[in-house]
């Protein structure tokens, strides 16, 4: 391990590889076919006994949506053991992200206490909109991101915080602090306001 190291994030939302993101290139990744989740598994499984085997003080986790993780059970011991075989390539937490046009109210974790899940390893929210869970029915509907959760439950970015904070949750990060230019809708529905994050972690001081 090294003091500059917090731990490592093997992939990010590889459950997109076989939901069909491959269809799209992958980004800067060629990816010419969907993978199967056993095939996913299988990656996540040798790199982190590979990683536990080297540096085994350090966490190590896979980022994913919030679904797959915690009903989906993609990343369980038992999915990754069984998938590659390495005994060792288990995860130490689950890294979850969180959008509130993708997911209701009763599977999220600024709604929910994170016991209420009994997934049996700590829970970091890893990616939720740094603007906090609050846009407008205007800007919703402009950009095509309807949240699924309803306008009573809307949230600060200091309330998400605070909310995290007491319920059980072993961290959270919102996405993102760097400024995307003039992508309207990305600023706007998620939000890249630096302030904004420092306001949320800022509420914990009380």
């Amino acid at each position: 391990g090294h003091q500059g190291l917090f731990g490592y994030d093997i992939i990010n939302e590889p459950e997109g590889l076989e939901g069909g993101w491959y269809q799209d290139g992958c980004g800067s990744v060629h990816c010419p076919s969907r993978l199967s989740q056993q095939e996913i598994a299988r990656f996540a499984n040798k790199i982190a006994g590979a990683i536990r085997r080297t540096d085994s003080s350090v966490p190590v986790t896979v980022g994913s949506s919030f679904w797959p993780t915690i009903y989906g059970k993609w990343y369980t011991d038992n999915a990754l053991t069984s998938a590659g075989g390495d005994s060792q390539g288990t995860l130490t937490h689950y890294s979850v992200h969180y959008y509130p046009w993708g997911m209701e109210t009763n599977i999220s974790p600024f709604h929910n206490p994170a016991s209420s899940f009994k997934v049996g390893k700590p829970i970091v929210i890893s990616e939720f909109p740094a603007r906090g869970l609050d846009a407008s029915s205007s800007d919703q509907n402009k950009c095509g991101k309807n949240y699924k959760i309803p306008s009573n439950k809307y949230m600060s970015i200091s309330a998400m915080y605070q909310y995290a904070y007491n319920n059980g949750y072993a961290g959270a990060l919102g996405w993102q602090i760097y400024d995307t230019g003039n992508d309207y809708c990305y600023n706007t529905m998620i939000g890249t306001w630096w302030q904004n994050m420092q306001n949320g972690v800022g509420a914990l001081s009380g």
